[in-house]
């Protein structure tokens, strides 16, 4: 697990989105993808944190043929360089964590894909990865705007691409709560299912300023899919679902979270 600390975001309001599983190179990426990335450069507070599963990667030794793919190697990641370029330029990519479909080319030829596309980038610290690790997840640290003290409000995020299967979106939030104990958050969040879904729930906790226990609520979310139906998903019989990802909102003012769908 990686740990990145965001600048000061000046603002009354900050967004996350959460960006993963297009899948490049397995048949099409949905241009939905390219709304969320035109919503968020138009304002700058306004931020991505890229979860895995970019680039479909097959290898000889997956459940998919590299000549089943829309497009070789070499072009899935010139797709995902140019895709994110205007996001790593405008400094919006708070951080990059890889997915199972980029491991299996660490698998199968020592080659990690994500170290390589964050290097192009010119983000190659903003990878949860390291020379000899793989970026499975981070925790976030955002400071936003101002509160009534003066003071930034701080929040953490915690980000895994996630594994394991399930075909409701209860499976999702069930997997995302299995790790609370794990690591302390204020927002967890996981790709890979391809179907969003939220919760919210609340923990006691000390507020070491005022000497008092304060009920804080912690967010759990499963990111949603920019691949568009079909090939694996309906040989699978899985559902066609909606090529869209859930807001993570932080407030600069009152300390709160909220999720949009």
């Amino acid at each position: 697990m990686k740990y990145f600390s965001s600048s000061h975001i000046l603002h009354a309001r900050a967004c996350l989105v959460v960006l993963a599983d297009m899948h490049w190179g397995f048949g099409s990426v949905s241009p939905r993808v390219l709304a969320y990335r035109e919503w968020v450069l138009s304002d700058p507070a306004r931020f991505v944190f890229v979860n895995g599963d970019v680039l479909n990667a097959a290898t000889k030794a997956g459940p998919e043929e590299p000549t089943e793919q829309t497009g070789r190697l070499n072009q899935q990641i010139d797709a995902a360089v140019s895709f994110f370029e205007p996001l790593a330029r405008a400094d919006r990519i708070l951080g990059w964590n890889g997915g199972n479909h980029e491991r299996r080319l660490l698998r199968a030829a020592d080659f990690d894909v994500n170290a390589e596309i964050c290097q192009r980038l010119g983000i190659p610290s903003r990878y949860s990865g390291a020379p000899d690790e793989w970026g499975y997840s981070a925790l976030l640290h955002l400071k936003v705007g101002k509160n009534s003290h003066g003071d930034p409000n701080h929040y953490t995020v915690f980000l895994w691409h996630g594994t394991g299967g399930g075909r409701l979106a209860g499976a999702g939030l069930n997997k995302v709560g299995s790790i609370v104990a794990n690591v302390v958050a204020d927002v967890y969040v996981m790709s890979h299912l391809h179907q969003e879904a939220a919760g919210v729930r609340a923990r006691i906790v000390p507020d070491l300023r005022t000497g008092k226990l304060v009920h804080r609520p912690y967010r759990m979310v499963v990111t949603g899919p920019f691949s568009e139906y079909g090939g694996y998903q309906e040989g699978m019989g899985l559902a066609p679902v909606p090529c869209e990802t859930p807001k993570l909102w932080f407030s600069g003012r009152e300390w709160e979270t909220a999720v949009e769908m």
